[in-house]
């Protein structure tokens, strides 16, 4: 079974593989919103949307799994900087 400790670094990454694409899907829609290609610009704002929503999903379980654990240590930081 594993650690409290390895769940929560799984669950880290996995909202960080969710975060990443939503980002790169608005980069994109907003570069093709200039090219005038409104059905990909919204395909692209809606992929972005649902790859966030699964990124929030995963959040909130872990917040409730902290809660109900108590374990004191939200998941890691992000890594970017802006």
């Amino acid at each position: 079974m594993p650690s409290s400790q390895e769940i929560k670094a799984a669950i880290g990454e996995q909202i960080d593989r969710e975060f990443e694409p939503s980002l790169e899907y608005v980069a994109i829609a907003s570069s093709l919103t200039s090219e005038g290609l409104t059905e990909l610009v919204e395909l692209f704002y809606r992929q972005a949307e649902e790859e966030r929503d699964h990124a929030m999903h995963f959040g909130k379980y872990y917040r409730g799994m902290r809660e109900a654990r108590g374990l004191s240590q939200p998941f890691p930081r992000p890594t970017a900087r802006l």
